[in-house]
């Protein structure tokens, strides 16, 4: 079961560690691959440390691209190398989401579940990573659930929750139609945005 589902949310637990280790623990879980090699003395490079398949370089360079957190992580100082500080000190709250949702698209499950993981970037950076996950989940089932608008105006199908309880559902334009709690709620975050 936990090889067809990730769930990211916008809680976020990551330790002292690399980038590239971050996301090569997910690149494992699928179909048992064995990709990433300790040599217990130095590896290729001399670093003494892990060394990736380059398979799986791509594979991570890829997903951070499509979470467009890429270009910060090339920006730090030993880019996929970097340690990262306990619980995340050393990145902003956008590059934490940034890089759950690139593990999870590493890890390839049949299902994805996003859990207000895009709070914490701009609108501009939250419209192109929603792009590329679409591209990147036509043949997955994608939930994301979510306060922002933004975040499910293209989906398939939008569920208006009230305290549980399901208020409205429909594609967006069902539901601006409708003229009910969505509608406002879209016309208030878009008033908000514009300020």
């Amino acid at each position: 079961m936990k090889k067809l589902f990730s769930y990211i949310t916008d809680r976020y637990y990551l330790f002292g560690s690399l980038v590239f280790d971050l996301a090569a623990l997910y690149f494992l879980a699928k179909e048992g691959a064995k990709v990433i090699v300790n040599d217990l003395g130095g590896n290729t490079d001399g670093t003494g440390g892990t060394q990736i398949a380059d398979e799986v370089v791509e594979e991570i360079k890829s997903a951070a691209k499509s979470a467009k957190v890429s270009e910060d992580i090339e920006r730090f100082k030993d880019e996929y190398q970097t340690l990262l500080g306990e619980r995340g000190v050393t990145l902003s709250g956008g590059q934490i989401q940034r890089i759950s949702i690139a593990r999870a698209l590493i890890k390839d499950p049949k299902i994805l579940l996003f859990d207000d993981c895009l709070s914490a970037v701009d609108a501009d950076t939250e419209e192109e990573i929603l792009k590329n996950l679409k591209k990147r989940s036509k043949e997955k089932t994608t939930l994301i659930v979510s306060h922002r608008i933004s975040s499910v105006m293209e989906t398939d199908l939008i569920i208006v929750l009230d305290h549980g309880a399901i208020i409205e559902q429909g594609t967006h334009t069902e539901l601006m139609d409708k003229g009910g709690f969505y509608k406002d709620l879209y016309l208030k975050q878009n008033r908000e945005r514009d300020q």
